[in-house]
């Protein structure tokens, strides 16, 4: 047996290949696996046929009924202007500190987890004394619940009065910092940060400033996002084999840190250019979207809506029958589209924010214009519809870049490395927290259960982590135990 398959790694997230997060986190265990190493996954939403891919036990309906109706009074109608990206409250969280997969494994390596993971859960997996390897798809973990901050640096402090939020009278976001930094900041968890700007952010966050943080970025599958006759493809699609296809996408297409605005707004650029009017009006230039939600641009360009894309060889068949790809995001990670389009030798046009820089060097792969720029974007756009050579030149240069730096093989060695730098000799296991709630959310969940803001089942487990907790000894509880 190689050291390879001596390791065994378990990983945890909360989908196995339901959006971007999930579909990178699979990509990562299916690299694992076919280097030999003995990865498995727990999730809790099981999609995949694969026997190294296991359902984790259920959260109760009742349970779960009850942190949902707090997720949609405290956070889901209560949102600002400012962002309307997925903002989670943290619970509930599934205790797998005695899951046999946990048991054995060499190495925990966390993916995207809300919903599937508390702050108290995960400190029942850090006190194992096993290391604990942390992915970060978005910057929930270092956040008091927002996934992407929108320019936000609270984090870094203390998550007060947070505008994300139309009022924040609770202090949610706030008591989640808290209770992370408090139950785990201290730990020892190494952060894997898909791209630099990732990687910055988490080195600046209050919870992993101390913390290990290695940049590996995401894989995928070169022999299936691969270079393809785009007239072939285009027919085989239904598409005119002729012209100019632009391609645009995103999971939820009305997110608005997707940029669909700003889209909208380098689109009317384009039109104003009378020989791309020209060439609209001519039936030459076709726009595609991909995914979910409304994707009508109110322009004179006709959008052919593909909906949700469910393969990843159809998806590949669209990014090839494409010329250029449109990625007008404001906040992001390392997108797996822009990835995608890439191996498919499909060159991008893209705002320079979040992990895109590292995947696109502009004039190289793409272009790229500042953040928000959005007649820059629609300029970019022009310059590459004018010169059809420069496109074929800087999809063979896409490619290229995936080939030597974004395979399979790449990002397995990279954290098998890891791995084998982190592996323990015997752990030292500590006794986790008790309760189901951290302390500083069982007094906010304590104040919400006197004022009726919250049910049965939230008000059960606000009383059970106050029965546990040094309040109670202190004298402090009072105002709740008269309501029991």
């Amino acid at each position: 047996m190689n050291e390879a398959q001596a390791m065994r790694v378990v990983m945890l997230s909360t989908w196995d290949s339901t959006g971007g997060a999930a579909k990178a986190a699979f990509r990562s265990h299916e690299a694992l696996v076919s280097a030999g190493v003995d990865s498995r996954m727990l999730v809790q939403t099981k999609s995949s046929a694969l026997a190294s891919v296991q359902a984790a036990p259920a959260i109760s309906t009742a349970e779960l009924a009850g942190w949902e109706m707090l997720q949609e009074q405290l956070i889901n109608q209560n949102r600002s202007a400012v962002s309307k990206t997925y903002f989670s409250i943290g619970y509930p969280g599934v205790d797998l500190s005695e899951h046999a997969w946990v048991r054995e494994a060499d190495v925990i390596h966390l993916h995207w987890v809300a919903k599937f993971q508390s702050a108290v859960s995960l400190a029942r997996l850090v006190r194992l004394g096993k290391p604990v390897v942390w992915s970060f798809h978005d910057q929930r973990a270092f956040t008091g619940g927002c996934h992407y901050s929108a320019g936000c640096r609270k984090y870094e402090t203390d998550c007060t009065n947070c505008p994300q939020l139309r009022e924040d009278r609770y202090g949610w976001p706030a008591a989640q910092l808290a209770d992370q930094a408090a139950l785990w900041a201290s730990e020892r968890i190494t952060v894997v940060a898909p791209s630099q700007w990732m990687a910055e952010c988490a080195r600046r966050s209050r919870l992993f400033c101390r913390s290990r943080v290695e940049v590996i970025p995401y894989s995928l599958a070169t022999e299936v996002f691969v270079p393809a006759d785009r007239v072939a493809v285009r027919q085989k699609l239904g598409w005119p084999p002729a012209g100019c296809h632009l391609l645009f996408g995103a999971a939820r297409v009305g997110e608005r840190r997707k940029g669909f605005e700003e889209l909208r707004g380098a689109l009317r650029y384009c039109l104003a250019d009378t020989g791309f009017r020209a060439r609209v009006a001519a039936g030459d230039i076709h726009l595609a979207c991909f995914g979910e939600g409304d994707v009508a641009v109110d322009t004179d360009l006709p959008v052919r809506s593909l909906g949700y894309v469910g393969t990843d060889a159809a998806m590949a068949q669209i990014y090839a029958a494409s010329d250029l790809f449109i990625l007008p995001t404001l906040e992001d990670n390392l997108p797996n589209t822009v990835l995608e389009a890439m191996s498919c030798g499909t060159p991008v046009v893209a705002f320079a924010t979040g992990g895109v820089p590292d995947l696109v060097t502009d004039g190289v792969q793409g272009r790229l214009v500042p953040t928000g720029e959005v007649q820059q974007l629609g300029r970019a756009i022009l310059d590459l519809w004018r010169s059809p050579a420069t496109l074929v030149a800087m999809g063979h240069q896409c490619r290229q870049r995936v080939i030597n730096t974004y395979t399979a093989r790449h990002q397995s060695a990279a954290l098998l490395g890891l791995y084998r730098e982190l592996a323990p000799g015997a752990p030292l296991v500590r006794p986790g927290p008790a309760g189901e709630v951290g302390p500083a959310a069982a007094q906010v969940l304590a104040r919400l259960t006197v004022e009726n803001v919250v049910g049965a089942v939230a008000r059960e487990r606000a009383l059970e982590r106050l029965r546990q907790s040094r309040w109670v000894r202190l004298g402090k509880r009072m105002r709740m135990l008269k309501h029991e």
